[in-house]
C-alpha cells in the first residue's frame, strides 16, 4: 500500500513563480516577513533516480506574509549538480547516498585531476551573511541567492586552503562581529576539524583552531555557548582513505563503532583553545542549543543509539513505510563528570528555539514529532516540549504530515514564546503553510498550496 507521506518524496509536479494563496483564518497583523525554506524537490534526471530523501535536487520555496496574505513562489536551485543533470539529462555528480554510473567512471580517471570540482547541490539549509543569502550543504560550496525571486546568483568559491574541505550545514552568527562560525574536515593521514570564521564580504575563511583526529566523526551541525564552541563527534566513522578514493557514495563509507565513544571536542572561546572528553556511543544531527550553568557546559541535543537512521531515510525504505527511528531530546552536563537525561518520552527532529535564546538558557524548543504508536509512519506531529519540565503541548491532524517547525517571535514580545510557529504542511496532493499560537499551540491560520512540496528540511524568517 502506497504511504500517505509518499509525495513527500517525489519531484514537485510543477514549479511557482509568484501565487496569492487562500487563507483561512487569521493572521497577526505584525506577522510580516518572509519564510525561505530549502530542501530536496527533484528526485530524478532522465532515467535516473537518487536514492535517499538527502539526496533531491534542492528547490528554494518562499511564504511572503503581509496585511493578511501569503504569497507563495519556488525555484529550483541552479547548483552545478541540477544544471548538469538538465543538460545531460542523467545524474552526474556524487551524492550523499548515490553514485551514478558516471562518477564511478571519472574515479578511474582521478589521479589525473587532483582537485575535481565537487558538486553543490545545497539542499539542507539557508543562511545569511550581510546582505547575501546562501544556501547550503556538506558540501564546500555554498550557492548564493536572491530572497526576492529566489534566483540563483552563483557558487561561492571559498579562496583559501579550505576549499576542498567538507563542512557543515548549520553555521552559527557571531553577532558581535557579524560573521559565520563554522566547522570543515579536511581529510588525510591526520584529519583535522577546523573551527573557521568567515566575514561579510569576504571569500577567505579565517582559522580559529583546530582538532586532529583519527578517523573523522559525520558532524551535522555544531553547539555554541557565550564562551564554548562544541563538537560533537559521534560514534559514526570514517577511514579518510575511503573518502578520498570515492569507491562509494559518501555516507556508505561510514561505518557505527560504538566502542570509540563520543568525544567531545570543546573550543574555549577565551584561551582560542580545543579540549576533549569522552562519553557513551551515540549519533546526532543536531545541536538544540547550550549554555553556562554554574560549573557545567549544558548541550542539548537530538540523539540517537545508533546510526540506523540513516538507513531509514532511503526512498526505497519509506516507500515500503518501514520503521523511521525518532530521535530522543537529551540534555548533556559536561563538567567534572558527563552526565546525560532524556528531556521527554516524545520523538523529536528538526528542532528550532527562540533565536534569541541561542547560547542562552531557554525554555522551549519546537520540533516534529510523532504520535505514540505510528513509528511505521513519517514525522505526523508537532511538539513544543518545555526544556524546564513544563506541560508538553502537540499538534496533529490524520493523515497530515508537519515539517521543521520555525519559531518568529513577536517584535515587541517579552515572553520567550510570544510568537508564532510557521510549518509546511503535507496534507496527500496539497500542502498548506500552518501559523500556530506559539503560547497555546492553536491554529491561527492556514494558507494552502494546490499542490504537494516535497519533505525539506530547514528554512529561515526574514523580515524582507
Amino acid at each position: 500500500m502506497r504511504p500517505g507521506y509518499a509525495s513527500g518524496f517525489e519531484t514537485m509536479r510543477s514549479l511557482v513563480n509568484d501565487r496569492p494563496l487562500e487563507v483561512t483564518g487569521q493572521l497577526p497583523d505584525w506577522l510580516r516577513g518572509t519564510l525561505i525554506r530549502n530542501g530536496p524537490g527533484l528526485f530524478e534526471a532522465g532515467p535516473d533516480r537518487l536514492r535517499h530523501w538527502f539526496d533531491g535536487l534542492a528547490v528554494l520555496h518562499q511564504f511572503k506574509l503581509g496585511q493578511g496574505q501569503v504569497h507563495y513562489r519556488s525555484q529550483p536551485l541552479q547548483s552545478p549538480d541540477f544544471l548538469v543533470a538538465r543538460r545531460r539529462g542523467r545524474l552526474y555528480y556524487s551524492n550523499f547516498a548515490t553514485d551514478p554510473c558516471v562518477a564511478k567512471f571519472r574515479r578511474l580517471f582521478s589521479a589525473f585531476f587532483p582537485r575535481l570540482e565537487l558538486g553543490a547541490n545545497a539542499n539542507v539549509n539557508v543562511t545569511r551573511l550581510g546582505e547575501r543569502f546562501l544556501a547550503l550543504t556538506e558540501t564546500p560550496m555554498a550557492v548564493e541567492f536572491d530572497p526576492r525571486t529566489l534566483s540563483t546568483l552563483g557558487v561561492i568559491r571559498f579562496e583559501d586552503p579550505m576549499a576542498d574541505n567538507l563542512t557543515t550545514a548549520h553555521p552559527h552568527h557571531d553577532a558581535n562581529r557579524g560573521s559565520l562560525i563554522n566547522v570543515t574536515l579536511e581529510l588525510g593521514p591526520r584529519s583535522t576539524f577546523r573551527l573557521t570564521e568567515l566575514l561579510p564580504g569576504a571569500t577567505r575563511r579565517q582559522v580559529l583552531g583546530a582538532f586532529p583526529v583519527e578517523r573523522p566523526s559525520y558532524l551535522h551541525s555544531f553547539g555554541m555557548a557565550e564562551n564554548w564552541f562544541i563538537l560533537t563527534l559521534g560514534a559514526l566513522v570514517v577511514d579518510p582513505r575511503k573518502l578520498l578514493l570515492r569507491r562509494r557514495p559518501f555516507i556508505e563509507n561510514y561505518r557505527y563503532e560504538p566502542e570509540r565513544g563520543t568525544t567531545w571536542a570543546l573550543y574555549d572561546r577565551r584561551t582560542s583553545r580545543f579540549q576533549s572528553l569522552q562519553s557513551e556511543a551515540l549519533f546526532t544531527f543536531h545541536h538544540v542549543n547550550a549554555f553556562e550553568q554554574g560549573s557545567d557546559l549544558v548541550v542539548d541535543l537530538i540523539t540517537y543509539p545508533d546510526a540506523r537512521v540513516v538507513d531509514s531515510a532511503y526512498l526505497d525504505a519509506l516507500a515500503r513505510a518501514e520503521e523511521v527511528p525518532g530521535g530522543q531530546l537529551r540534555r548533556f552536563r559536561l563538567g567534572s563528570t558527563i552526565r546525560s537525561e532524556l528531556l521527554t518520552d516524545l520523538s523529536l527532529e528538526l528542532p528550532r528555539i527562540h533565536p534569541t535564546r541561542l547560547g542562552r538558557p531557554y525554555r522551549y524548543v519546537y520540533g516534529m514529532s510523532q504520535r505514540p504508536g505510528t513509528s511505521r509512519d513519517f514525522f505526523n506531529m508537532l511538539a513544543r516540549i518545555d526544556v524546564t519540565g513544563g506541560p508538553e503541548l502537540t499538534w496533529s491532524e490524520s493523515g497530515v504530515y508537519p515539517g521543521e517547525p520555525v519559531f518568529v517571535p513577536r517584535p515587541e514580545g517579552t515572553a520567550e514564546d510570544d510568537g508564532v510557529v510557521l510549518c509546511v504542511l503535507l496534507e496527500g496532493s496539497d500542502s498548506s503553510l500552518l501559523v500556530l499560537d506559539a503560547s497555546n499551540f492553536k491554529e491561527l491560520a492556514r494558507a494552502r498550496v494546490e499542490l504537494a512540496i516535497p519533505f525539506g528540511f530547514h528554512g529561515s524568517f526574514y523580515t524582507l
